[in-house]
């Protein structure tokens, strides 16, 4: 992954595990556009019982990708979260989720 893109989740990282409500969804759209693979699509539907654990391993393989997926996550945010996507093109970090 570029370093700025790389930057950018890291810096939303902690953000993207405690908003991303249906992390299920997410990795729908990253498989059906081919960023993950199989084995990845399964690790995450059988190593995390929580959503924010599967946001979490997701963002982890994303970052540890060879290749550059930050445009396909930004796509896929849009489509199922899209209040998440100016926080994560914006690089904003925590957001206060007391506040309505």
């Amino acid at each position: 992954m570029e370093p700025k893109h790389k930057e950018l989740l890291e810096k939303c990282y902690q953000n993207l595990v405690e908003s991303i409500t249906e992390a299920d969804r997410v990795v729908d759209v990253l498989a059906h556009c081919g960023t993950l693979s199989q084995s990845e699509r399964y690790e995450l539907g059988h190593n995390c019982s929580t959503n924010s654990e599967k946001v979490d391993l997701l963002l982890k393989i994303l970052i540890s990708k060879d290749r550059d997926h930050f445009a396909e996550f930004s796509t896929a945010l849009e489509k199922t979260h899209p209040h998440l996507h100016s926080v994560l093109l914006n690089g904003i970090g925590p957001v206060d989720h007391t506040t309505g």
